[in-house]
């Protein structure tokens, strides 16, 4: 009930963890989905409570299509504001 009008999760909610070896900050990933669902970005909230897409340039990610799947490259920051447990 609380996604914007239109949104739609062909997937559902994808939750993930990693565990970052020792002195790394930043951890880059690469989510390939089927383009026949239609998947458009890897949508997090914001601090704000905002819909953001991190798989787009704003955030630092991108779409592409590789090997018939569309690939969505986005980068989460230990204790940054997509990750999950903040610390």
């Amino acid at each position: 009930t609380s996604l914007p009008k239109g949104m739609e999760m062909p997937l559902g909610l994808t939750q993930f963890r990693v565990g970052l070896s020792e002195g790394r900050y930043t951890e880059s990933f690469s989510l390939y989905v089927d383009p026949a669902l239609g998947v458009n970005g890897y949508w997090v909230k914001d601090s704000a409570g905002t819909w953001v897409n991190l798989a787009s340039e704003p955030y630092g990610g991108k779409m592409s299509t590789e090997g018939g799947r569309t690939r969505l490259d986005f980068q989460i920051q230990d204790g940054g504001q997509y990750d999950a447990d903040g610390l």
